[in-house]
């Protein structure tokens, strides 16, 4: 596989250079979510031949063959063995594309989807996240695994199975490293992790809080950047997601789960991509940081002014937004 980064030399900016990935399938524009059959889907019992060795695969339950599976990348931003030569001369640089990409396959039936799984089995999805988690950081040289999830092609998603997937960086991508600087600035002026601030803002003006419940809050973001963003946080103070307790597992499935499904009963199934952000490396004690999951609905398109400034428009009121997200079910 031909991967390598690349130095954009006036920003600084690293880009993933990738050529191979322009050969993955693209069935979500002919198969809506929900509508796979396990024929279509190469992720489904039975098409193990098509799909790279297994990584880790949660046992049978509820009369399932497995429960969830995590696999190599088919085609991967980033691999292990990256030997790329560099193309870098001195002035352009370049580096070898090492590190992870992983698929999380969510659920045998490619006809499910994280709103309308049971529960137990979101929670399943929530495990094998922690579980790759806390093996990638332990590999050697200490990988810092990204998890995300694309739903819709609007959102990037190649096929409509339901599945996340995890690239692990072999250091902090500049945007990780921007967010952990602001945050420390903030910890060292005021004494206090600036997300357990925000925590207690929203939860005091209450006017864009979706819900708290389970040790978690989902609120919009007071700069949401595009319309119905959510954030789900945990309460408690905690730098690394990987330090998640067993116990909470539940809670967080069940949180996300009901986010989700207000998106889909009230915005009618849109194109979304989550992320969860972490701290850098595997320290709870990080006194700053505070990881969370944040949820993009993809229902407008950047224009020029926001691509070429960098600087979001929302036309959209995140309190207006948060009122609208309470009032939807969150029924199966």
């Amino acid at each position: 596989m031909r991967t390598e980064f690349r130095q954009d030399p006036v920003t600084g900016r690293w880009v993933i250079v990738a050529p191979d990935r322009s050969s993955r399938p693209n069935r979500v524009e002919r198969e809506s979510p929900g509508k796979a059959t396990v024929t279509d889907s190469p992720f489904a019992p039975g098409n193990e031949d098509q799909i790279p060795p297994i990584i880790l695969e949660l046992p049978s339950r509820n009369g399932l063959p497995w429960q969830t599976r995590v696999i190599p990348n088919k085609y991967p931003a980033l691999t292990p063995d990256a030997n790329t030569v560099s193309t870098g001369d001195g002035f352009y640089r370049a580096q070898p594309g090492r590190g992870r990409h992983e698929v999380v396959i969510e659920h045998p039936d490619p006809a499910q989807d994280l709103a309308t799984m049971a529960e137990t089995e979101v929670a399943a999805v929530i495990e094998t996240y922690l579980r790759r988690h806390r093996a990638l950081q332990q590999t050697e040289g200490g990988l810092i695994p990204f998890i995300f999830r694309n739903h819709g092609a609007q959102a990037g998603a190649s096929l409509p199975h339901p599945h996340s997937q995890i690239v692990a960086l072999p250091e902090a991508p500049p945007s990780m490293r921007h967010r952990e600087a602001m945050a420390h600035r903030h910890y060292t002026d005021e004494g206090q992790c600036i997300y357990c601030t925000i925590l207690e803002r929203e939860r005091q003006a209450g006017l864009r809080v979706v819900e708290d419940r389970g040790g978690f809050l989902t609120f919009v973001p007071y700069a949401a950047e595009v319309p119905f963003e959510m954030w789900i946080v945990p309460t408690h103070h905690a730098a690394d997601f990987g330090t998640l307790l067993d116990a909470r597992q539940t809670d967080l499935a069940a949180t996300l789960q009901r986010a989700l499904r207000r998106l889909r009963d009230g915005l009618g199934n849109p194109a979304y991509n989550y992320a969860l952000h972490s701290a850098s490396t595997p320290d709870d004690d990080t006194p700053h940081l505070h990881w969370y999951l944040r949820i993009v609905p993809r229902r407008t398109v950047p224009g020029g002014f926001e691509w070429g400034a960098g600087v979001a428009i929302n036309p959209s009121s995140p309190e207006d937004d948060a009122a609208f997200l309470r009032e939807q079910s969150v029924d199966a």
